[in-house]
């Protein structure tokens, strides 16, 4: 008797702690849904708080370039209607001198070339963004890439001196011609903007021994404020030395598209003792072309 009564005890003792258990296991399963529901709320309110905010950054950023594009056309169309008035109505104003009608179809060629500028950069960084930037990589001298863009870059150089300066034992580097010309020149059209006439712009080429192509343009400008430094690759951004008010702000940017195409770099900090700017491109050699 005593036994069975033990053993009745054990099974309802075991019973109890069965259905406590199972109980618990309830509870938690109930505690692991509710669990689950909370995350997935969060979840979801979180991919509607990040596509909300990319919504807003995306409209930000086309108002943005609405107002760039805006500002970079009418200022240049503005002057060519005004100029190309006052020349229709010359017959009625015969006074109009010699000297004058010049000046203003010099303000029709130097407008309509500006115009073309930027829309040949709205046109390569539409390509360099949209992933259309296919590069053509063939053996092609530095030396002959860097004289191109300094002619290219001639007439908005003006009366600043250029040296272009190339290690002599450079050998071809596999690169996209056209592309590196183009980055080049920029950058030079960049010095032309930021630094004083008669002043020197200086271009130059070397390979580093860690197998880097090394391209430098230096000018003699104000150099790169500090709070500009983290800006001054983006599109549209324009520091506050800058001597044309009419650039768009597209350079700097190709530069960028360009090199990053080619797996490099690009830096921009300060000469020595502030004598202006200095645009370091690093590109990486294969071991046949780093061989001096």
């Amino acid at each position: 008797m005593v036994l069975g009564a033990l053993a009745l005890l054990a099974i309802a003792m075991l019973a109890g702690l069965w259905v406590r258990a199972g109980r618990r296991a309830q509870a938690a399963e109930a505690n692991e849904l509710e669990a689950h529901r909370h995350y997935g709320k969060l979840h979801e309110t979180f991919k509607q708080a990040v596509a909300a905010e990319a919504q807003r950054r995306s409209d930000t950023a086309k108002a943005v370039l609405l107002e760039a594009v805006t500002h970079n056309l009418r200022a240049p169309l503005t002057s060519i209607k005004a100029s190309v008035t006052a020349l229709i109505g010359e017959p009625t104003s015969p006074g109009l001198p010699i000297g004058a009608r010049l000046e203003l179809l010099q303000v029709l060629d130097e407008e309509t070339d500006r115009l073309d500028r930027f829309v040949d950069a709205l046109a390569a960084l539409a390509r360099i963004e949209g992933g259309a930037l296919a590069l053509d990589r063939r053996p092609s001298s530095i030396e002959d890439i860097m004289q191109a863009a300094v002619a290219r870059a001639r007439p908005q150089l003006g009366n600043r001196e250029v040296e272009v300066a190339a290690q002599s034992d450079l050998r071809p580097i596999r690169v996209d011609a056209w592309a590196l010309e183009e980055a080049i020149y920029q950058l030079l059209e960049n010095a032309t903007n930021h630094s004083p006439p008669r002043s020197v712009v200086r271009v130059s080429a070397s390979v580093l021994r860690s197998a880097t192509l090394e391209i430098c343009v230096e000018d003699q400008g104000p150099g790169i404020a500090d709070a500009e430094r983290e800006r001054i690759f983006e599109r549209f951004f324009r520091g506050a030395a800058a001597r044309a008010p009419g650039r768009p702000g597209l350079g700097l940017a190709i530069v960028k598209g360009v090199v990053d195409a080619h797996g490099g770099t690009v830096t921009a900090d300060n000469r020595a003792h502030n004598a202006g700017a200095r645009f370091t491109i690093h590109l990486p050699l294969a071991a046949d072309e780093a061989a001096g």
